[in-house]
């Protein structure tokens, strides 16, 4: 989804689609999730803060010309939210940098790409649908081969990836490089993550 191999988290055209037409696709959960990946690159590579404020200006300037006022209401309303909900329940501690969004492993693309302490890379693959415990298994699935493809792009180093259900973030888990599956450690308050 990002324009270069350089990771630096700036979007290609977020809105171009093959039929040319987005209609009631535009307001769906993919679309929320792209836009919402795309916020969170912005925010992260300017190291402004992931405030609800901040994610409404972001989401907005991301929309696109001519979009009607309800549409863009709609997209900047939700989008603002699973930002602001990113960063209250699953803020990375400050020690961990961020390295890029929609980052391409393999065959896969992972939403959001970091660097830990000690060199470790993880993913945090992010799914804004309102009810994502009906598809939980799929992204159990999902996040154990967004893993195996990670270690095959990214090499040992690439450890895990957090499966982030933001309309339930009691049911989110850390599917590891050695399979194990573990609820994720949500914090209130980790300190901001930084782009190196």
């Amino acid at each position: 989804m990002w324009a270069d191999a350089s990771l630096s988290g700036r979007p290609r055209d977020l809105w171009a689609r093959p039929d040319g037409a987005w209609g009631r696709a535009l307001l769906s959960d993919e679309a929320i999730g792209t836009l919402a990946h795309a916020a969170l690159a912005d925010l992260l590579v300017a190291r402004r803060p992931l405030t609800t404020h901040e994610a409404a200006r972001a989401t907005e300037a991301l929309l696109p010309s001519g979009l009607a006022p309800t549409y863009r209401l709609s997209l900047r309303q939700r989008c603002a939210s699973a930002v602001s909900r990113y960063q209250r329940e699953f803020a990375r501690p400050a020690s961990w940098r961020f390295i890029g969004a929609e980052v391409q492993a393999e065959e896969v693309r992972l939403d959001l790409l970091w660097t830990g302490p000690g060199g470790v890379i993880e993913a945090d693959e992010i799914k804004t649908g309102s009810s994502p415990e009906l598809r939980f298994a799929e992204g159990i699935r999902q996040a154990s081969a967004q893993v195996e493809l990670g270690r095959g792009t990214f090499g040992p180093k690439f450890d895990a990836v957090r499966l982030l259900l933001l309309a339930r973030p009691d049911l989110s888990v850390r599917v590891a490089s050695d399979g194990e599956i573990t609820p994720v450690r949500r914090a209130a308050s980790c300190g901001r993550a930084t782009r190196s």
